[in-house]
């Protein structure tokens, strides 16, 4: 079964709630358990969650938990505070029905594809912080320029969560931070050439200048004499 849960994520029993999940995904009970900004969570369960996240919300003095799920055949949400629960359940093939169901695929797929990027992504890192490893001083100084665009990319690619598109790709090659950092060396390349072309002619334009002062200073000295 699919489960997507949403609390406030400023309440100070977050923390409390992140970690009872992770606890739930270590011993089995729930599985592919990935996180989101804004107190988001997903995560796969062989029955229904409803217990569990009950135990959850009174654990965390009554709080609110909303729910949603899907299982095949019933798709719905619900809210615990103080305690008590209420329950809505679309009917069946309904609108509302389907409108929840694949609302709840699709946020579920789409993190269960974040949380793959992500673990690619640090794969990858170590592996190259391995090879950095191995390097000499000089070798490492002759590489400044591409691990610095290494570093750049996966602290960035880190940041992403929503990026729907980027993540899809990523997912697809098999070394995302190479391919970030090659688009980023390429990129700074183009600029640095740019930005070479620029300062020379800045600086033809400042020796034109100064050649400017240099005449009239002569003119005007050997007008004075």
């Amino acid at each position: 079964m699919k489960n997507v849960i949403n609390w406030d994520s400023e309440w100070q029993y977050s923390q409390q709630l992140t970690d009872s999940l992770r606890k739930f995904e270590k011993n089995g009970t729930i599985h592919h358990l990935c996180f989101m900004p804004g107190g988001w969570a997903c995560f796969r369960s062989g029955e229904p969650a409803d217990r569990l996240l009950r135990n959850l919300s009174l654990q965390c003095e009554g709080k609110v938990i909303s729910h949603r799920w899907l299982d095949g055949d019933n798709c719905g949400s619900v809210l615990w505070q103080d305690g008590r629960e209420s329950r809505y359940i679309p009917p069946l093939e309904t609108p509302d029905w389907h409108s929840l169901t694949e609302e709840v695929a699709e946020k579920t797929e789409a993190w269960e594809a974040c949380a793959a990027f992500h673990k690619k992504l640090d794969s990858c890192w170590e592996t190259y912080i391995a090879k950095l490893r191995e390097l000499t001083i000089n070798q490492l100084s002759e590489q400044a320029t591409e691990i610095a665009a290494a570093a750049l990319c996966y602290g960035e690619l880190r940041n992403i969560s929503w990026q729907k598109t980027w993540i899809e790709y990523f997912n697809q090659v098999e070394d995302p931070l190479a391919e970030a950092q090659k688009a980023m060396l390429t990129m700074l390349s183009e600029e640095t050439y740019r930005n070479f072309d620029a300062a020379m002619w800045g600086l033809m334009d400042k020796a034109d200048l100064e050649r400017g002062h240099n005449k009239e200073a002569a003119q005007e000295q050997s007008i004075q004499v």
